[in-house]
C-alpha cells in the first residue's frame, strides 16, 4: 500500500512538472511549419517509422494503445529544435524588381511530455501535452511583399493537453481512447497597406479525441493504427491598422485530423525493421470562414484550398548492446499545399526526409535519446494565387531538425 501511495505521488509530480516544462518551453518557441510531426526523438531518429506500432512512450502521440507496453510508471520529455533555411524570392512585377527573401521561417523549439502509468494487469493511463501545429514566418520591413501587405509576420502557436486510458486485453491486443483539449493562437502583421502596418490577433481552445489500436500477431511483431482527430476553432480577434478604431471578426478554421498506421518486426535479437503511412486530412482545411470580410477578405472566407497529403516512411534499429540502440531512417512526404494555392505566408512543398539517432540507457530507470533529420524541400513555385495579390516568386528550403529526449521508468 505504501508502495503504491509513493508510485502515485511520483506520477502526479512527474506529470505536473511535464506540463510546466511544456508550457514554459513552448511560450517563447517558434517553429516552422503549420503541422508539426516533432513529438518524438526517437521518432526524429528515424523518420517517424512505424511509430503507431509503439516501442516508446511517445508514440502515444501517433496511436494511444502503444501504452500498452507501459509498466509501472514511465515520464518522457522530448526537446526538437527545427534550423530551417527557406528561401523566397519574387519576380519582377511592375515597378518592383525581382527580390530574394531570405531565412523567412523561424528557427523553433518544439517540446513534448509525456507520462504513462499501469493501473492494473489491463489499464493503463497516459498524458501527452504537445504542440502539433506551429508556424513562425517573417518578411522584413525592406521587403516588397511585406510593404504592399501581402505578408509580413505570421505565428502560429499551439498547446494540446492528451490525457489517454489503453486496456490490454492481453499480450496481442491493446485499444485505446483519449480527449484533446487544444489552445490555438494566431497572431498576423501586414494583413493590408491601406494605412500601412496592420496585425491580426485572435486564439481559441477547442476539444477533440484520439483513439488507437494495437495488435502483436506473434512475438516480435507489432501492428498500430491511432488516429487524432480535427479540432474547429471559431476565433473571434481584432485587426487594427486598415481603418481608423479597430475591426472585430470572426474566423472558423478546423485543423486536420491524423490517421498513422505502424508496423515494427523484429528480424532478431538486434535488429528491428519498422514501416508507417500517415495520412492527414487536409482537404477540411478548403477555406477558412470570415464573418467580416471587408477587413480581411473578398466574399465569405479564406481560400486555403489545402488537399490531404501523405508521408511514407521506413527505418530500422540496431542494438548494439544492452545499453545502445542506433536507429535510422528515410521518409517522403507530400505537402497539402499545390503550386496554384502556395502562399507566400505558408511556402511549403513535398519534402525528403533522412534521419538517425541512438538512445543510451544510463541505468535501469533512466536513458536518453538523440535524433536528427535532415528534410530537404523541393524547389517550388508561387503562383499569383489570390492570397498572393499580384506578386509570384519561388521557393526552396532545407531544414535540420535536431532533437533530445530524458526517459525515466519505475517499475
Amino acid at each position: 500500500m505504501i508502495q503504491n501511495n509513493v508510485i502515485r505521488a511520483r506520477l502526479a509530480v512527474m506529470t505536473l512538472t511535464a506540463a510546466m516544462s511544456t508550457v514554459l518551453a513552448i511560450s517563447s518557441a517558434s517553429a516552422g511549419g503549420f503541422a508539426l510531426n516533432e513529438q518524438s526523438t526517437t521518432g526524429t531518429g528515424m523518420a517517424y517509422a512505424g511509430v503507431a506500432a509503439g516501442g516508446t512512450l511517445s508514440d502515444m502521440f501517433w496511436n494511444p494503445a502503444t501504452l500498452g507496453e507501459v509498466n509501472g510508471f514511465v515520464y518522457e520529455t522530448d526537446l526538437s529544435a527545427i534550423l530551417p533555411l527557406v528561401n523566397v524570392t519574387t519576380n519582377a512585377f511592375g515597378p518592383f524588381p525581382a527580390q530574394k527573401n531570405n531565412n523567412v521561417v523561424l528557427d523553433g523549439v518544439v517540446p513534448a511530455s509525456y507520462a504513462g502509468y499501469r493501473v492494473n494487469q489491463n489499464i493503463i493511463l497516459g498524458l501527452g501535452i504537445n504542440s502539433p501545429f506551429g508556424l513562425a514566418t517573417a518578411y522584413g520591413p525592406g521587403s516588397y511583399l511585406n510593404q504592399n501587405g501581402v505578408a509580413s509576420g505570421t505565428r502560429i502557436f499551439s498547446i494540446d493537453v492528451n490525457p489517454n486510458i489503453a486496456y490490454q486485453f492481453n499480450n496481442q491486443l491493446t485499444i485505446a481512447v483519449g480527449l484533446q483539449g487544444q489552445y490555438m493562437e494566431i497572431r498576423e502583421t501586414g494583413l493590408g497597406a491601406a494605412t500601412g502596418d496592420s496585425s491580426g490577433h485572435t486564439n481559441h481552445i477547442g476539444f477533440g479525441f484520439t483513439a488507437g489500436a494495437d495488435w502483436k500477431p506473434m512475438q516480435g511483431t507489432s501492428i498500430g493504427l491511432g488516429y487524432r482527430s480535427g479540432i474547429t476553432n471559431k476565433f473571434v480577434g481584432t485587426l487594427s491598422g486598415l481603418t481608423a478604431a479597430p475591426v472585430a471578426g470572426n474566423v472558423s478554421l478546423k485543423t486536420p485530423g491524423q490517421a498513422d498506421f505502424g508496423v515494427a518486426q523484429d528480424l532478431n535479437s538486434q535488429w528491428t525493421v519498422r514501416g508507417g503511412v500517415q495520412y492527414t486530412n487536409w482537404g477540411t482545411l478548403n477555406s477558412a470562414g470570415v464573418s467580416n470580410t471587408a477587413a480581411l477578405v473578398v466574399g465569405n472566407s479564406i481560400p486555403f484550398k489545402y488537399k490531404d497529403s501523405w508521408m511514407f516512411s521506413t527505418g530500422a534499429e540496431y542494438k548494439w548492446d544492452s545499453a545502445l540502440t542506433l536507429r535510422s531512417g528515410i521518409g517522403y512526404e507530400t505537402s497539402p499545399v499545390t503550386t496554384a494555392t502556395r502562399a507566400f505566408r505558408v511556402p511549403d512543398a513535398d519534402r525528403m526526409w533522412l534521419s538517425a539517432g541512438f538512445s543510451y540507457a544510463i541505468n535501469k530507470t533512466m536513458s536518453v535519446d538523440f535524433g536528427y533529420s535532415f528534410l530537404h524541400g523541393f524547389g517550388s513555385t508561387i503562383s499569383n494565387f489570390s492570397l498572393n495579390g499580384p506578386f509570384t516568386g519561388n521557393y526552396s528550403a532545407n531544414i535540420n531538425i535536431v532533437s533530445i529526449a530524458y526517459k525515466v521508468k519505475l517499475n
